[in-house]
């Protein structure tokens, strides 16, 4: 299959519009609720992704380049409000306590990593390391409803887009990697990071949607 083949391209803008639908659901939900709707180290690994291959290792194809640009302003928006209502959502008291440290330490520790991991393996597209963060943020968000039962800060339909644009994103990376790197095949790895996403993005949807619907009748 070509790189610019029609299916390809579709969808390419398929999972753009969705993760963009989703960082704006997310803004929104989180003004309205005075909260942050990305758990914390997920969210500090995604925004040094998308620092890192927007302004350090900028892809040659400036589409994609200004498009993780693009992601990077409503990202940079959630970061604040993490930093902004983050406190008062914690219930642990040591992380509340010294919440804007642990903030900070994850944010440096979330860049060296990536930056680390891409040095080692050569990642220059960002891919395996994009699939492995959002491996680890569907996971964190099962997590992040537990902590948040009352569902402050959480989107539903941002849940709903996430879920569906990272499993276009699948489809069309497990067709286009092969071609963009012939020289690495990642084994299998992208295909069981979009596997456990897909499973973990419904049990998330799943859980938030019961509980809403309990908070309704309550």
């Amino acid at each position: 299959m070509d790189i610019n083949s029609p299916w390809i391209m579709a969808g390419v803008v398929a999972y753009t519009l969705l993760w963009t639908a989703a960082y704006v659901l997310i803004i929104i939900k989180g003004f309205k609720d005075r909260s942050y709707g990305v758990p914390m180290v997920a969210l500090c690994l995604n925004f040094s992704w998308e620092f890192l291959f927007s302004f350090v290792w900028p892809d040659s194809n400036m589409v994609r380049t200004w498009l993780y640009r693009f992601w990077f302003i409503p990202d940079a928006v959630i970061v604040w409000q993490l930093f902004r209502y983050g406190r008062e959502a914690q219930v642990i008291p040591e992380v509340r306590k010294y919440f804007p440290a642990w903030t900070t330490v994850s944010m440096i520790l979330s860049f060296l990593t990536i930056y680390c991991f891409v040095e080692f393996y050569r990642d220059r597209t960002g891919t395996e390391i994009a699939f492995l963060i959002n491996t680890w943020m569907s996971i964190a968000f099962v997590f992040f409803y537990f902590n948040r039962r009352d569902l402050r800060g959480i989107s539903i339909p941002a849940a709903w887009c996430k879920m569906l644009g990272t499993a276009i994103t699948g489809v069309v990376v497990h067709f286009a990697y092969p071609i963009i790197r012939p020289d690495k095949q990642p084994w299998g790895l992208l295909e069981l990071c979009a596997g456990i996403i897909l499973a973990f993005d419904l049990l998330y949807i799943r859980l938030i949607t019961r509980r809403s619907a309990e908070l309704q009748r309550s």
